[in-house]
């Protein structure tokens, strides 16, 4: 719907006559009220990140639910993606010769990094938060005294936070007396901040102005888009450029070689990979799939998103009236070990987001050779060289996306060249140079010779 994600039981032909499924922008009090005229009952099931609830909706955008019965779920969680991030960077930054140290509060009772490769020139800091206040759209949570001391010990240097809206970040503040730099990984794009949560969101960033703000010496941004974003809302901040790199797997050859000079009928493979969420943009590279005229000659694999997520089964759906199940196959979430294998066993990666601030997954694509087709939006241009390493269209427009995917479905030899330079590009853009441009920035920001910084994660 327009405000979040509603899973309606007891479905009658009166309920399926008022709307059109594949509108990702229902009206949400309507679809309520519809389910309950029609006998049925609704779920607001909001799923992924940022967490947001039936109150939340109902209070900031005043939804009259009025004789409706609803009942709320609850659920998400932190991305890999921006996991990765931070420990993309880390590693790099060690490999250069810094002690680095990544610091976290538990998730579920466990390290948030203790399922990602995490290479032993780094140090792990994680604590189980002491307690916890939740207030309307964010949660505050203690340190016990231990972890406050065990932070204090790493003595560093720097201290870089990752993700917003993290109650947790403005402990950073609080702990360390050291220069500080903040990346917000897109949290202050306009779509993010109307994106749920909204009231949690200004009262953190109230807090946030008093407690974190004034003590960062810099934010980091990882494209001008990004840093547009930041200063439109801070107004005129310090901010640092630096693109983001690929996981530190993705290269070209953990997997099968493109379908170049392919033999007989093979299916050219084309590759989705994020989580799946309305901003994604996969209704839009459906429809761009369904009407290729030889869609039958395509194979679509979407990697991420949670195996029982309401819009993994809205997707599923959307395929199926598409008639589009033997061409599109829901892979599910892999591991960043993983990742590689799906990237070099694709002939084209996808990226059809109505925004991205940095877009991950098509620098890794493009690390390993492979084309990519995205919407001209947040960071994208900055690793999608249109005509050079793939092209770009605009959001939402799926007719113009077919048209791309068209000429690469049936030029293998454009599909080579487009990767080659894609390879090319990826390689100016790779941790090594990201991280070795950060640890200069952090140089200009101490005073004495840097030996050792310490990533926060949040977000």
């Amino acid at each position: 719907t327009d405000v979040g994600h509603v899973l309606v039981y007891g479905i009658t032909e009166a309920f399926m006559s008022q709307f059109d499924l594949t509108d990702v922008a229902l009206p949400y009090a309507d679809v309520f009220r519809a389910a309950a005229d029609s006998g049925g009952f609704a779920v607001a099931a909001h799923a992924g990140r940022p967490r947001i609830g039936l109150a939340e909706h109902v209070e900031e955008r005043g939804v009259s639910l009025d004789g409706v019965e609803a009942i709320e779920q609850l659920n998400g969680g932190s991305s890999d993606e921006e996991n990765a991030r931070a420990l993309g960077l880390a590693e790099a930054q060690a490999q250069l010769g810094a002690e680095v140290a990544i610091a976290s509060a538990t998730v579920d009772g466990q390290p948030l990094y203790e399922r990602m490769r995490v290479s032993d020139r780094m140090r792990l800091l994680s604590w189980t938060p002491r307690w916890e206040l939740r207030l309307p759209g964010l949660m505050l949570r203690g340190l016990p005294a231990e972890a406050v001391r065990e932070l204090k010990s790493f003595e560093a240097d720097v201290v870089h936070v990752h993700g917003e809206f993290n109650a947790d970040n403005i402990w950073a503040a609080r702990i360390f007396n050291t220069p500080m730099i903040l990346s917000p990984q897109g949290a202050f794009h306009p779509v993010a901040l109307r994106k749920g949560r909204r009231i949690g969101k200004r009262l953190y960033i109230n807090l946030a102005r008093r407690l974190l703000y004034r003590r960062l010496k810099s934010f980091h941004a990882v494209s001008p888009a990004e840093a547009a974003h930041i200063n439109a809302l801070l107004g005129n901040v310090w901010v640092y450029c630096a693109p983001n790199g690929p996981s530190t797997s993705a290269h070209p050859s953990n997997g099968p070689e493109p379908s170049i000079g392919r033999k007989g009928d093979s299916p050219i493979r084309f590759l989705f990979v994020g989580r799946l969420e309305p901003l994604k943009g996969l209704d839009i590279l459906f429809r761009a799939v369904a009407s290729l005229d030889n869609s039958n000659s395509v194979r679509l694999n979407v990697v991420g998103g949670d195996e029982n997520s309401l819009e993994k089964a809205r997707l599923q759906a959307l395929a199926a009236r598409m008639k589009l199940n033997t061409s599109i196959r829901f892979i599910g979430q892999v591991t960043q070990e993983e990742l590689p294998v799906h990237y070099n066993a694709a002939d084209v990666c996808v990226m059809p987001s109505h925004y991205e601030s940095f877009g991950l997954a098509a620098l890794e694509a493009a690390a390993c050779g492979r084309p990519v087709v995205a919407s001209n939006v947040g960071g994208l241009p900055t690793i999608v060289l249109d005509g050079t390493t793939g092209y770009l269209v605009p959001s939402g427009r799926s007719d113009l996306m077919a048209e791309r995917l068209c000429r690469l479905l049936s030029d293998d030899v454009l599909r080579s060249q487009l990767g080659a330079a894609a390879r090319i590009h990826a390689e100016t853009l790779g941790w090594d140079r990201s991280a070795d441009s950060l640890l200069a920035q952090y140089r200009e920001l101490v005073p004495v010779q840097l030996s050792s910084a310490i990533q926060a994660a949040g977000g």
